[in-house]
């Protein structure tokens, strides 16, 4: 029963769910309210289903991984802190925080990929979310979703973006088809 492979495994989903997979369309839907940050919270909830064997026969780690992830969005305007990145860094040590807790009461379960390949796709996933986060810094403001992003000129950045947020959709997708 180890839990570093599961909560890789959920952080990997997060990253995933969160950055290349939040368009701008999802993130301003999101912004308005309820049924934009219950469809966000969904994306979660299925990308962690597809990465972890036997997750859907346990729904109810599922529904507090999107209950969870629904509150930590919809609190976020109220964390009092002034800065965008230091909410930025709050609001996905939250999400981390409660991914560990999910990782570890579905500890006895194992992850589609494993090994090598499970910490590969953790490196790729993590770009697109320090590139978000390094926008912040720059901009002081956490730019709109990214992926389907229309009438910005953001050249070999957004390169770097698309490819390394969508590499390891690409992966995980063939991995499920096998």
């Amino acid at each position: 029963m180890n839990i570093v492979p599961v909560f890789v495994s959920l952080v990997i989903g997060h990253l995933l769910a969160d950055f290349p997979l939040q368009t701008d369309t999802v993130y301003r839907w999101r912004q308005k309210g309820w049924p934009g940050v219950a469809f966000h919270a969904g994306i979660h909830v299925a990308v962690a289903a597809a990465l972890i064997h036997g997750l859907l026969l346990r729904w109810w780690l599922l529904l507090a991984l999107g209950l969870c992830h629904a509150g930590i969005d919809r609190a976020k305007p109220y964390i009092p802190l002034s800065r965008p990145w230091a909410k930025f860094l709050t609001d996905q040590a939250l999400h981390v925080t409660s991914l560990g807790v999910i990782a570890w009461l579905a500890r006895d379960l194992s992850p589609i990929v494993s090994g090598p390949l499970m910490y590969g796709l953790l490196g790729l996933a993590f770009v697109p979310a320090a590139l978000r986060f390094v926008e912040t810094l720059r901009n002081g403001s956490i730019f709109l979703g990214g992926v389907f992003a229309r009438g910005r000129k953001r050249g070999d950045v957004s390169a770097i973006y698309h490819i390394t947020g969508w590499l390891p959709i690409v992966l995980v997708l063939l991995t499920l088809v096998h």
